[in-house]
Order: C-alpha cells, then structure tokens, then sequence
C-alpha cells in the first residue's frame, strides 16, 4: 500500500499521487467569481463552483471526465490502496481516459488550446517543445530517483535531458523564430516593456513578474537537466530528487505568470483590486484543472517504476 518514511511522511510515489489529486481538487475548490450587478454601495460578486467549461455536452459518464472532484477523488483514493500494482496502474487508466476523450473531440481539444496563452503558452512548436521537456524531465527524473538498473538509468537521465537541450541550445531558425525555441516568447515579452514614465505602477510591475517568470522557467528546465546528467556519478546520486522540484518549478512560473497578467488594469482608477478577482479565480481555476489531468499519467508512470524497482532512500 502507500509506504511511508521517517516522520509519518508519505514515502517514494505516494507523496505525488498526493500532489496530483489535490492540485485536481484544488481546481474544484477555486469558485469562479462572477460581478452580477453594481449599486450605489458597489458591485455584487457571485461565486460560482459548477465547472461547465471543461464538461462534454454529452450523455452518460463522457460529461463526468473533466468534471474535477471525480478524477481527484479517484486519484487520492488510489494512493492508499493496498495492492502494489493496482495504484499506477489506475493511476493511469484514470488519467488516459481523458485524454482519450480530448482525442476524440476535436472540439474540446479547440477550446482547451485557446486557454493555453492564458497560462503564458502559445499553440506553436515551441510550447509544443517546452511541454515535452518537461514530460521528459519528470518521468526520467523519476525512474532516476529509482533502483532501476544501471543501463536503464542511463537511458533515463538522456531521455531527461535531450530534449531540454534542443529547447535551450540547439538553433533551428527553420523551425522557431529567433533561432531558438525559447527566444520568440522572451523577445515578445521584452517588447512590451511600458515606458517606466508614463506607466501606472501595475504595468510596470506586471511586465517584471512575466519575464521573471519566463527567466525562472529557463533556469528551472536548464537545472533539470544538468541535475539529471550528474546524478549518473555516484557522488551527486542524491541530485535526481532535484530534477522533479525543477519540473514543479517550471509549472509554478504559471502561476507568476496568470497574478502578472492579472495586475495590468490596475493602473487604471476605475479597476479596484476586485475587478480583477474573476479573471484570476478563472485562469487559476482552468490552469490547476488542465495541470491535474495532465499529471496522472506521468504520475502513475513513474509510481510504476518506483514499484517495480523501489525507491531510493
């Protein structure tokens, strides 16, 4: 069942399985707040928990998929059952059959890609790129944070880097404006620089906070991989725990990202700090919810490796 290390602490797999289901819970539990109506004594906001941006219109089980509390509750429920095999593979089961259904509604895959610049992603070959370095630097960092033989290990901590490699250093004008997959999304950023003169302070700080995010990204992937490659030396093992806390690092920069573009009205007299609130419990809300579908696959990929070669301690 779910193994547990000094302190009580959830041990190996089970403090991610953990981490997957409360970010999907989370999700749920973030209300999207709505203005319905302005007064003398000001505006009247509602709090909405109904989740139907992300539900089919379809019958049966199919509008459940991305309905969050099942798919999370699903997910804490597997952490702690007691058969060794059971939890990642459910884990898995659980987090394909949505992406199964994104596959065959075109539809839904629309409206999911339209949210992707929200979270500072673009639908282009770079984001493309960016998530699966990311995909690579969490499963090869888990099957690194394994007793996985020693050849597989090898194997793990390439997969791991290589693709953070092209991301970062390999110049392909052909394919990413700029030379580099990363730089088009720096230089457009770069451009929006306010005149620090004639700019409200939100402009100004909203502007630092996305490339800040955009600079921790980069740091956070180019880390990751460094981590990987020099956990292969006996020596520096222990840094293949790190190249996970790179990979939660990178995704936290979204969340930088969503408060910075929120905080850009601000300037303005007639935005108070409530009039941004919808748009931020919203972003918030479509970003937990997309990353806690996202996760259960690679979760239960590498709780399956952990399983089956057991954890470092």
């Amino acid at each position: 069942g779910a193994s547990f290390g000094a302190g009580g602490r959830p041990a190996g797999g089970t403090r991610l399985v953990v981490v997957a289901a409360l970010v999907q819970l989370l999700g749920f539990a973030i209300p999207v707040v709505t203005s319905t109506s302005t007064t003398e004594n000001g505006t009247a906001y509602e709090f909405q928990w109904i989740y139907e941006t992300f539900r089919l219109q379809a019958p049966g089980l199919l509008e459940w998929v991305f309905y969050l509390p099942a798919a999370g509750l699903a997910a804490l429920t597997a952490a702690f059952l007691p058969t060794r095999f059971l939890r990642p593979v459910l884990l898995i089961v659980i987090g394909s059959v949505p992406l199964f259904v994104l596959y065959r509604h075109p539809e839904l895959q629309a409206q999911l890609l339209e949210r992707l610049p929200l979270f500072g992603w673009e639908v282009d070959k770079a984001s493309a790129l960016r998530a699966v370095t990311l995909l690579a630097l969490a499963l090869g960092g888990g099957v690194l944070t394994t007793r996985a033989p020693k050849g597989l290990v090898v194997i793990a901590a390439l997969v791991a880097a290589a693709p953070a490699a092209v991301y970062l250093g390999a110049p392909l004008p052909s394919e990413f404006p700029g030379g580099f997959a990363w730089k088009s999304r720096v230089v457009e950023l770069m451009s929006t620089q306010p005149a620090e003169a004639d700019a409200g302070w939100s402009m100004v700080t909203s502007y630092y906070m996305l490339i800040a995010a955009c600079g921790l990204d980069l740091l956070a992937v180019a880390a990751g991989a460094v981590l990987a490659l020099v956990s292969l030396r006996p020596v520096w093992s222990r840094a293949s725990r790190w190249v996970m806390v790179c990979v939660a690092a990178s995704l936290t920069t979204i969340l930088v990202f969503i408060v910075g573009r929120a905080i850009q009205p601000l300037h303005d007299v007639t935005h108070g700090v409530m009039a941004i609130v919808p748009e931020l419990t919203y972003n918030m809300k479509m970003f937990l919810a997309t990353l806690g579908i996202a996760l259960l696959v690679p979760v239960g990929l590498i709780d399956l490796m952990g399983r089956s070669f057991g954890w470092r301690h």
